[in-house]
Parts: structure tokens; sequence; C-alpha cells
């Protein structure tokens, strides 16, 4: 009687074990679908201000700064702040001009405010969602390309 119980056990667990196997009811996961984790890669501060600069020195309406053309805007902020920027390099494919890490410090370790050319702190930078034309000749840069995001990956 022991052997059988245990037999039919064995065969009632097989049969269980097979038919969780069975492939009929499982969906593949197809090729498209991913996760994406996005973190921040800093401490988080609070933003003391933001804004827009748009519209070149001398100039009354808004637009792009070609060469020798300036930018200028005024704020305020406390000891311990950096400037953080971003701004497309227009005639590209998806080049733009920031910053590294944090922003560039606006006070020195005493505190006391820095002031300067500014320049040797901001660096181009490559967003890497286009191929690389000649700037200012590429038939994907605006104002060129036919339409948005069609350029050559």
């Amino acid at each position: 009687m022991f052997q059988l119980r245990r037999s039919y056990v064995a065969l009632a667990l097989t049969a269980a074990g097979l038919s969780a196997c069975g492939d009929d009811t499982t969906v593949p996961p197809t090729a498209t679908e991913f996760e994406i984790r996005v973190e921040n890669v800093s401490a988080v501060y609070d933003f003391t201000a933001s804004g827009v600069f748009h519209t070149p020195l001398g100039d009354t309406q808004a637009g792009p700064l070609f060469p020798g053309g300036i930018y200028e805007t005024v704020f305020s902020a406390p000891v311990g702040a950096k400037l953080s920027l971003a701004t497309m390099f227009g005639q590209s494919n998806d080049l733009f001009l920031a910053p590294t890490g944090d922003g560039i410090p606006l006070y020195d370790m005493a505190g006391s405010q820095l002031t300067g050319d500014v320049t040797g702190q901001v660096l181009l930078w490559d967003a890497g969602t286009e191929a690389n034309q000649e700037p200012g000749l590429g038939a994907d840069q605006a104002p060129r390309q036919a339409s948005p995001n069609t350029g050559a990956a």
C-alpha cells in the first residue's frame, strides 16, 4: 500500500511538473522590449534660478549667435553655486556646448566671486544621435534637413 501511494504521488508530481513546463500559455519576449534606468550623476540641488538667453547683444529679437556675437545674461547666485548651461551648435547634426560635471564654479574656495573668461570651461559635446557631417554643409543639419529627426544615426 505504501509503495502504491508513493507511486501515485510521484506520478502526480511528474504530471504537474510537465504541465508547468508547457509553452502554450507563455508569451515569448519580443526583441523590441528593453528596460532603461535613468539616474542622476550628481547630488540633488535646488535650482535658484533658470531662464533663457536667446537675443544676441545689440539685437532686438531672439536669434542664433553667429561668430563674434555675444549672448549676455545677469543672475544672482549664492556662495558655492555653479553655472550649468547647454546650447546647441546650430549648424551641426547633434553637437552642443556645455561645461563638464556640475558646472562652472562661480566662487573660489574662500567664497570670493570669480570673474573672467570661462570659455575654456565650456566644451563641445556630441550627443551621438546622428552621424556627423561637416558643420554648416551637411544635408541632415538645420536648416537643410528635410524634417526633424531624419538624419542618419
